[in-house]
């Protein structure tokens, strides 16, 4: 959120409220990168997508953020490491190398 009057600006920063809408955001926005992955045709591309997915994963680090979100943020750093050893016998050895030191 972010307020101003006519000599200043003020930015406020915190972690979203966790609400149905989030929740269903999250689920497609995995959706679309795990497809995405699947149709990228080098490993480049599948390391921007890995990186995305990587992203997915972090917490807000400048505010408190509530339990549900900590659960949400489990549960899908749980269906992309599921997704991880889904693909991982179609992958290259250097991108599973990269895959396994992000993960371990």
């Amino acid at each position: 959120m972010t307020t101003w009057d006519a000599d200043s600006v003020t930015i406020h920063r915190g972690a979203l409220p966790v609400s149905d809408t989030l929740k269903q955001i999250r689920v497609s926005a995995l959706a679309s990168l795990f497809d995405l992955f699947r149709s990228a045709q080098t490993d480049s591309e599948k390391n921007e997508v890995i990186s995305a997915l990587d992203a997915a994963t972090r917490l807000p680090y400048q505010a408190q953020y509530s339990n549900e979100l900590l659960t949400i943020n489990l549960v899908n750093a749980r269906q992309i490491v599921d997704f991880y050893i889904d693909i991982s016998g179609s992958l290259s050895y250097q991108l599973l190398q990269h895959l396994e030191h992000r993960v371990l």
